[in-house]
């Protein structure tokens, strides 16, 4: 039999074992700032070499001036090899419920008719289309509405790095209303252009 209390001190020296390894990597006492200050450090240590980083709205916490920061350590990275995806977590979603669905045995299926791993990647996608576009339709809606994350990312310099979406907020900010909304019609007629043409896709029968 095990003694008394063995597992809550094996739970709290879990804890302690934690806590110190958090220290150790975040600095002492992490919680004792704020949570835009936490969150920079702790992107600072994750980015650790050229690699491919997988965001969604890592603007959100920060403040314009940690945003600066954030963004100088994305280009730095950026210009070392790195590359950076936002919105990704909707289109995982959607890809492995699509995915998911399949039958389970149709991979072998595939494999016992001959099927090449290629092969078999493409047939899956062509079995799970439906899914998989209405994955790139919520990914697509996600990223042309984004605006903080674009900000942060690429800045919002006129004739650079500006698009719809920020420069519907500049001109918003200078009391333009017009030229406003009329960069907010452009955007929404894109999209729905853009979201139909991918409907047509989907629905479309298989040849």
């Amino acid at each position: 039999t095990l003694p008394e209390g063995w597992g809550r001190d094996r739970a709290a020296g879990m804890a302690r074992a934690q806590g110190r390894a958090f220290a150790e990597r975040y600095g002492e006492d992490p919680f004792a700032r704020s949570h835009g200050e936490l969150f920079l450090d702790l992107f600072r240590a994750r980015l650790t070499g050229p690699g491919l980083y997988l965001l969604d709205e890592p603007e959100v916490p920060l403040s314009p001036t940690n945003q600066l920061a954030l963004l100088a350590m994305i280009r730095d990275a950026a210009a070392e090899g790195s590359q950076f995806l936002i919105a990704t977590p909707l289109v995982i979603a959607f890809t492995a419920a699509s995915i998911q669905a399949l039958p389970a045995r149709l991979p072998d299926l595939l494999a016992v008719l001959g099927a090449g791993r290629l092969r078999t990647l493409w047939l899956l996608a062509r079995e799970a289309r439906l899914g998989l576009l209405a994955a790139v339709m919520a990914g697509f809606g996600a990223v042309v509405s984004e605006v903080g994350a674009s900000m942060a990312v690429g800045g919002n310099l006129a004739g650079d790095t500006r698009v719809l979406t920020t420069a519907i907020v500049t001109e918003t900010s200078r009391a333009d209303t017009e030229r406003a909304i009329a960069y907010g019609l452009v955007l929404l007629a894109m999209a729905f252009a853009i979201v139909a043409v991918l409907t047509v896709v989907q629905q479309r029968s298989p040849r």
